[in-house]
């Protein structure tokens, strides 16, 4: 009750300047089957900052959509809530029009919207119908109730939610998704930024819809001129900056795809939230936080993730095959999303599983990855009936950090899985370049590649086929497979070098030489019968890049990382 008082408070002080707001009651009436038209009449003789009430505890009925065209507030008379509720079929219950000036927010407070089965894909045919609809407007939804619908709040289709304040509220039967932040999708030759942050606090998503929170950016292309083709497009790579958006204290239960899900989205923090996945099967993409291609600067910190579900399923997605897809699904030749500059035309099936491609038709998956997310302090629930493909997948990321905030501070990760999947918890896997600079500060289980199993027991920063604009990093002392018992025991020189290198040891009897990979592949080894203080190693077969040589002996081995260029 507080925090709707002082709501109120605010608004009417704010708006001080614009005159006192005028509150406005909505009186329930027994014998009133429809209250659309007394609403609608209320709100367009509104001023900004005026507030509409309606009788606390009562139900009143609607039988089409409301447009909303002033900042005003919708409240209740008192602390239990009035229940607004949808009689007919309608693609929209309440909608915030353009003609709502930008400055403007529409607040709803203790209230609760219900939907009642006419809001949705089966009765009105429509897939976005919601129960709040925004242009472009800024929107505030506090202590409510949103129940019943296909979504809960969106924005049109090439519109944000800017400055969408969400706390403390419930969603009950929502079908499709909870909070849509921004489809940028068929906006053609325009991108739509978000003036303002979003804060998503303290609220309760209830089993049964899709997706809670998305940011879906993709799927949107600008019309270019290339001869010989008409209507010629390429895709946008252009991420949309969600403005430190923050996702915080929230409970998720019972989602169908996954909680939270970014495209093409950045600048945003995901933390202490708790994601309990309640139910009895996976569904496909069935993950807690599922991030997509162009998604960078995300936090994900301190959150609680417990998964109860029998089928195979994950906690945090990060889809590496985005470009990959975009050619392998398309049917017909393909007139865009070149990353060289040119349009060209692919026939389906130009590109294979390893998503290589003749040249005139790959878009280069690792410009697709991900950049720049930390993941730390959570905690990862999973009994014996869970059998999780992994916790973390990564393909075609760079500067990916788990276990460390972006302060360099080590923050570990809780992992309490019961089921271990067989690949590891960590699963790092390629579809063009690899992965970079990705520096993983726990003690578990990691696959590199497709088969290749390592344990850490402090810190492992690896690169997977490491171009020149994806160098790799990998601390020879991190892997068990490659860990060092000796030190200072061997050198070599020189170091980078082109074919030959001269190893010097004491005169230590007999070792081995091991050269390894850039995924911890054995590539050479090499018995040296006297160590004799020299021997020269030919490296003449390698390719350019970093590899490591491992030195052992019966007294234990010695690992430093050289260079080939």
């Amino acid at each position: 009750m507080k925090k709707i008082t002082f709501l109120i408070i605010f608004i009417l002080l704010s708006n001080l300047q614009q005159g006192w707001a005028e509150t406005k009651i909505v009186n329930w009436d027994a014998g009133i089957t429809d209250y659309s038209t007394q609403l609608q009449s209320l709100i367009n003789s509104s001023d900004l900052g005026d507030i509409i009430k309606f009788e606390s505890g009562k139900i009143y009925p609607f039988k089409k959509l409301i447009n909303v065209n002033q900042g005003i507030v919708f409240t209740s008379t008192d602390v239990e809530k009035a229940i607004l509720r949808m009689m007919e079929s309608s693609t929209d219950f309440f909608k915030l029009v353009n003609a709502l000036p930008n400055n403007n927010r529409v607040t709803f407070t203790n209230l609760e919207l219900d939907g009642n089965q006419n809001i949705t894909k089966a009765v009105t045919g429509k897939y976005d119908a919601c129960l709040i609809r925004s242009y472009g407007k800024k929107v505030s939804v506090i202590d409510c109730v949103l129940r019943d619908g296909e979504n809960g709040i969106r924005g049109q289709v090439g519109y944000a939610l800017h400055g969408l304040k969400l706390e403390n509220t419930d969603f009950y039967e929502i079908i499709n998704i909870c909070v849509l932040i921004l489809n940028r999708q068929t906006r053609i030759n325009r991108i739509e930024e978000l003036t303002e942050k979003i804060d998503v606090i303290g609220n309760r998503f209830h089993p049964g819809y899709q997706r809670g929170i998305i940011s879906d950016c993709g799927n949107d292309f600008y019309d270019v001129e290339f001869p010989g083709v008409s209507d010629a497009q390429k895709r946008y790579t252009y991420t949309t900056d969600l403005k430190g958006t923050y996702i915080y204290d929230n409970d998720f239960e019972g989602w169908n795809k996954w909680c939270i899900g970014f495209v093409q989205s950045k600048n945003a923090l995901i933390h202490g939230n708790r994601m309990t996945n309640q139910a009895t099967t996976a569904q496909s993409y069935n993950a807690s936080i599922h991030l997509e291609q162009f998604v960078s600067d995300i936090t994900i910190s301190e959150n609680i993730f417990t998964n109860n579900i029998t089928g195979a399923s994950t906690f945090i997605d990060f889809a590496g095959g985005e470009a990959k897809r975009r050619y392998q699904n398309t049917p017909e030749i393909i007139t865009r999303d070149l990353d060289d500059g040119t349009i060209g035309t692919c026939q389906p099936g130009d590109m294979n599983s390893n998503a290589q491609a003749n040249l005139d038709c790959r878009p280069k998956p690792h410009s697709y990855g991900q950049r720049r997310i930390y993941i730390y302090g959570n905690t990862f629930n999973a009994n014996e009936n869970v059998s999780l493909d992994y916790v973390l997948a990564m393909h075609e990321v760079e500067d990916f950090y788990v276990g460390r905030s972006q302060d360099e501070t080590i923050h570990h990760n809780v992992w309490n899985v019961a089921n271990k999947p067989d690949e590891g918890l960590i699963k790092i896997t390629k579809f063009d370049e690899g992965v970079c600079n990705v520096k993983i500060d726990e003690p578990i289980e990691v696959t590199i590649g497709y088969k290749i199993v390592y344990t850490t027991a402090t810190k492992l920063e690896v690169s997977m086929n490491g171009s020149e604009d994806c160098i790799l990093i990998n601390r020879e002392d991190s892997l068990n497979v490659l860990s060092n018992s000796l030190k200072d025991t061997f050198s070599f020189y020189p170091n980078p070098s082109k074919e030959l290198i001269t190893i010097e040891t004491p005169n230590l009897g007999a070792y081995k030489l091991e050269v390894y990979n850039a995924v911890g592949q054995l590539k050479k080894q090499i018995s040296v019968q006297q160590g004799n203080g020299k021997y020269i190693l030919s490296l003449k077969e390698f390719k350019n890049g970093i590899y490591l040589l491992k030195f052992i002996n019966d007294a234990g081995v010695e690992v430093k990382k050289m260079m080939l260029k």
